[in-house]
């Protein structure tokens, strides 16, 4: 009897990388916003004319994912809580923190930190590339620069 055989039935399907992950459905949300909003840069200006719903679909894309990064998928794959505290006096102060608990999962760090560093890399390669260096067109990469925290 061979050892291919003694092992058992073997699972035909490929193994999907997310499968991998603590919080599975939290890292795809992850690069799935990061993905509509540059994939929507590179092809939606070849499907529509006008360049302001293009503009709009894009930021709002960049804003959930900036909202989506900070508030839900830096908690659950890699520990980071933020928030503002308003003193009695009006002033304000951003609270930051790591959680130290628990460690994250290898794939959840991979996942957080490669999209959080390679995110503005592409948004570069493309604002050199594909904007022509046109001022409409580069106002949608710098804004992408600002909501990834890099301005």
């Amino acid at each position: 009897m061979s050892d291919a055989d003694s092992s058992g039935p073997q699972d035909p399907r490929p193994q999907n990388p997310f499968d991998q992950s603590s919080h599975p459905k939290t890292s795809i949300m992850t690069v799935f916003f990061k993905a509509v909003a540059i994939l929507s840069y590179v092809f939606l200006n070849l499907f529509l004319d006008d360049f302001v719903i293009v503009f709009i679909v894009i930021v709002l894309a960049l804003a959930f994912d900036f909202w989506f990064v900070k508030n839900v998928s830096g908690r659950l794959l890699v520990g980071l809580r933020w928030w503002n505290r308003v003193a009695e006096d009006g002033s304000s102060e951003w609270i930051f923190e790591a959680s130290t608990t628990k460690k994250p999962n290898r794939f959840d760090k991979m996942v957080f930190w490669g999209c959080l560093y390679l995110s503005p890399v592409v948004w570069a390669i493309l604002g050199l590339l594909l904007s022509g260096l046109k001022p409409t067109w580069l106002l949608i990469v710098g804004i992408a620069f600002f909501l990834s925290g890099l301005i």
